[in-house]
């Protein structure tokens, strides 16, 4: 069986399209430090300029590295553009704090439940706002991004039902 290059481009294009891959991990700690300040770079451009402004030039600016160092991680654009999404999210999930486990909710009155629920998905949304804000406008044209997006939201909403089932059933309004 031979394999061309073009099947290999067609086999990670559609990895790609389909989220399997995302970009071909650094080995080295040196690699590793570039790759990381590229993925920064990316997310406070984003966060700055919208997806359009997010260009591998801007990105080797500002992440101080050279387009190779980009080219050597990442398949193509999209695959780019995935990994600063993925770490993106990751700063966002900073400031998300809805843990079904955490004993702190079994110690609240319901109604403080309901509100500090809503206040934790408020202080998702807010103080992530300038990062998530081109991501839902991205996620209108991008199948992958709306993917992961909607993933991410119905884990959020399973979350906050399970807190709120779990503290508020069979006990009385405190």
């Amino acid at each position: 069986l031979t394999i061309t290059w073009f099947m290999v481009i067609l086999l990670l294009h559609g990895m790609v399209m389909r989220g399997e891959v995302a970009v071909r991990p650094p080995r080295q700690a040196r690699t590793r430090a570039s790759w990381e300040r590229v993925l920064d770079a990316g997310v406070a451009i984003l966060a700055e300029h919208g997806y359009s402004g997010l260009t591998i030039g801007a990105l080797c600016e500002r992440a101080r590295v050279t387009p190779p160092t980009i080219y050597a991680r990442a398949a193509n654009k999209e695959a780019l553009l995935l990994a600063v999404y993925d770490r993106a999210m990751q700063r966002v999930a900073q400031s998300d704090r809805l843990d079904p486990d955490d004993e702190i909710w079994r110690e609240l009155p319901s109604r403080d439940v309901v509100r500090e629920l809503v206040v934790g998905v408020v202080r998702i949304w807010t103080e992530g706002a300038p990062v998530l804000r081109p991501i839902v406008h991205r996620a209108a044209h991008d199948p992958e991004v709306w993917r992961r997006g909607t993933q991410l939201s119905v884990d959020l909403g399973r979350r906050f039902r399970a807190i709120l089932l779990a503290t508020t059933s069979g006990r009385a309004s405190r």
